[in-house]
């Protein structure tokens, strides 16, 4: 890890089942020297696996040193037992100044692997929130899923991540 934090790295596809109507964590990094004026950029490529027998509602949120950034609903993602639902989030924090920030999530299901069986195909989602909790400092960087659901099997595969932190231009 640089002190800006992450380049774009494997997550080796790693698996974390989300039928949990409680948030389960589905990455988490620490980042050194968080400042006043950064940003944090979190940008997640992964897929969706829903063989639960129906539809299902997921929600995002992030966490910045315990403080939660972003906690929203993010789309529906229809059942299948094969085919799963390839999406890119990204997640945007601004650390405005000491007491001051802003966040924003987006995220879009950008089709299916393999091809077919979804209605959920260029869905998206956008959130934005702020507070005045200090993030300054060296902080872990948590991101956490859930379900509406607890049936099985739903199954969030994170296939590469990355997060940056991005200090002011001079």
């Amino acid at each position: 890890m640089s002190a800006a934090g992450w380049d774009f790295a494997s997550a080796d596809n790693s698996n974390v089942l989300v039928n949990s109507v409680s948030y389960v964590p589905i990455l988490t990094k620490g980042i050194v020297g968080i400042a006043a004026h950064d940003t944090l950029l979190i940008d997640i490529w992964g897929t969706f696996l829903n063989s639960s027998g129906g539809p299902r509602q997921y929600s995002s949120r992030v966490s910045v040193g315990g403080v939660s950034v972003i906690d929203t609903v993010m789309f529906n993602v229809g059942a299948s037992t094969v085919s799963r639902a390839a999406t890119v989030l990204r997640f945007i924090v601004s650390v405005s100044s000491v007491n001051a920030w802003r966040a924003e999530g987006v995220g879009w299901i950008t089709g299916t692997i393999p091809g077919g069986g979804f209605s959920t195909i260029g869905s998206s989602f956008g959130s934005w929130k702020s507070g005045a909790e200090a993030l300054l400092g060296t902080k872990p960087v948590l991101v956490q899923m859930k379900s509406n659901s607890p049936a099985a099997t739903q199954i969030f595969t994170m296939h590469s991540f990355g997060i940056r932190r991005i200090p002011q231009v001079p």
